[in-house]
């Protein structure tokens, strides 16, 4: 497996906050490993990320990354599926809430809204997938969050962070999707692993 290190992808989403995503070669596949927010919300947040400017929201499904954009020869991708699958079958589905909007400027030109509920369990989820097979760095700190505004202009990040102040949103994530990356950079669902761990005490 080719690992993705710090210079070579970031982290903020599916795509590249900040950098841009290693083009994966002959014999290999650029993948993520996300929540997917469901509908309708997610089209709700995808059309004003659009409305916004950002055309990648047409590419990228509405997320919330647990693991960013990596290389992994096509050999290891059985044990990329076996991994996820270990870990979802452990995992207790959570709640995520989503309210209001916050900013990742000025270090990279991104706004999003940010996790008031589920962030710890989506940093533990993320700390479990980047192990085994999808050990790798983080060029920055793991910050949960749902992107509506990357690599536009100043005024139209400052719109994006202003008029979606309102969101606020939950749901249950039940469920982690492997997304793979195809000739035409879209990201598309390869598979999705329920969550079926049980809390302590409870029957299965």
């Amino acid at each position: 497996m080719r690992h993705v290190h710090d210079k070579e992808a970031a982290e903020q989403s599916l795509p590249a906050a900040g950098g841009q995503i290693v083009a994966a070669g002959p014999d290999q596949q650029t993948i993520g490993v996300a929540i997917a927010v469901p509908e309708p919300l997610a089209t709700s947040l995808k059309e004003a990320r659009l409305s916004y400017g950002d055309s990648q929201a047409a590419t990228i499904p509405t997320h919330v990354t647990i693991l960013p954009p990596t290389v992994v020869d096509d050999p290891d991708m059985p044990l990329v599926r076996e991994h996820l699958a270990r870990i979802a079958g452990r995992t207790v589905p959570f709640t995520i809430e989503l309210l209001g909007t916050d900013s990742f400027r000025p270090v990279s030109p991104v706004v999003f809204v940010p996790l008031v509920r589920g962030g710890r369990a989506c940093a533990a989820l993320a700390s479990q997938v980047r192990s085994g097979p999808l050990a790798r760095d983080l060029a920055f700190s793991y910050h949960p969050h749902v992107t509506i505004g990357h690599n536009i202009s100043e005024q139209a990040l400052d719109e994006a962070e202003r008029e979606c102040r309102g969101v606020h949103a939950a749901f249950v994530a039940d469920e982690v999707v492997l997304y793979l990356r195809d000739a035409a950079h879209q990201w598309e669902i390869d598979a999705g692993f329920p969550f079926t761990g049980h809390l302590l005490g409870e029957v299965p």
